[in-house]
């Protein structure tokens, strides 16, 4: 099955850490899930029992959302950087040489300093 993201999702669970259910998103969503029937509750001057089930219902939602949205931003960001590194082993004949690392006393590791105000 072709999937609208970069990479399939098993390669993604293959390479990646697994995404915490409770991230911020989705601690963030369940929050509004548990405060817009709760808002609801104290405006309407309805009994606190009266509309639990909604206020659990929209706060589990929250958090699968959370959840989803998380994963599916950590999917596409990991294929733009797994197309990255792909271009660069392609490409790598192109890529400067690197060079002996300079040591910190080099005059030319250090940039000439000039002031803001010159006298």
């Amino acid at each position: 099955m072709k999937s609208w993201m970069a990479v399939d999702l098993n390669d993604f669970r293959k390479c990646s850490y697994p995404v915490p259910i409770l991230n911020n998103a989705s601690i963030i969503l369940g929050m509004v899930g548990v405060g817009g029937p709760l808002y609801t509750m104290v405006v309407k001057r309805q009994n606190a029992s009266a509309g639990m089930y909604k206020t659990f219902f929209l706060a589990t939602l929250g958090v699968w959302t959370g959840y989803y949205i998380t994963r599916a931003f950590n999917q596409y960001y990991f294929g733009k950087f797994k197309f990255s590194l792909e271009y660069a082993m392609m490409r790598k004949g192109d890529f400067k040489k690197t060079i002996e690392p300079t040591k910190y006393g080099d005059p030319e590791f250090l940039k000439k300093w000039k002031p803001i105000r010159s006298h």
